[in-house]
């Protein structure tokens, strides 16, 4: 059947980014890069600076970041997706530090991902950050219960 998966409260997102911040601060670009897109974790990991379009200084201010244009890995679909906070601060960030030769925004993470033997790593590594609230009874419980789990990683 199909899953319906229901976006985090800002409330939880906050404490999400908060946690991910504190406990394993090398994984927050990825994390809220996945967590505000719903980007695939392969996908986030493959993101590339040429599917990232940044909005002007002026459009920044009216807080418009840009989009991430990006064909996804499954189902292959083109999807446009806007960049908003706390990624669009990472993503800022990383933008004044990248070099024009730089292909993808996350390399070293692509690397992981893709590497023989490691892609299970970094998905263990990642995956108690990653709670998706389903269409079910006492989802709010679910959530709670994964980010207390993950506060302990």
């Amino acid at each position: 059947g199909r899953i319906s998966r229901v976006p985090l409260t800002s409330e939880e997102a906050r404490r999400l980014f908060e946690i991910v911040a504190e406990k394993r601060p090398a994984l927050f670009p990825l994390l809220a890069c996945a967590a505000t897109t719903g980007l695939r974790l392969g996908d986030a990991c493959a993101l590339k600076w040429d599917e990232v379009k940044l909005s002007t200084a002026a459009e920044r201010k009216r807080g418009i970041f840009g989009t991430i244009e990006k064909r996804t890995s499954k189902p292959g679909a083109a999807v446009v997706v806007p960049i908003i906070q706390p990624f669009a601060g990472v993503i800022l960030d990383l933008d004044k530090l990248r070099d024009d030769r730089d292909v993808y925004l996350f390399p070293e993470m692509l690397r992981r991902y893709q590497g023989a033997g490691t892609r299970s790593g970094l998905i263990r590594e990642v995956k108690p950050f990653f709670v998706f609230r389903l269409k079910l009874p006492g989802a709010s419980k679910i959530i709670v219960k994964g980010l207390e789990k993950s506060q302990k990683v």
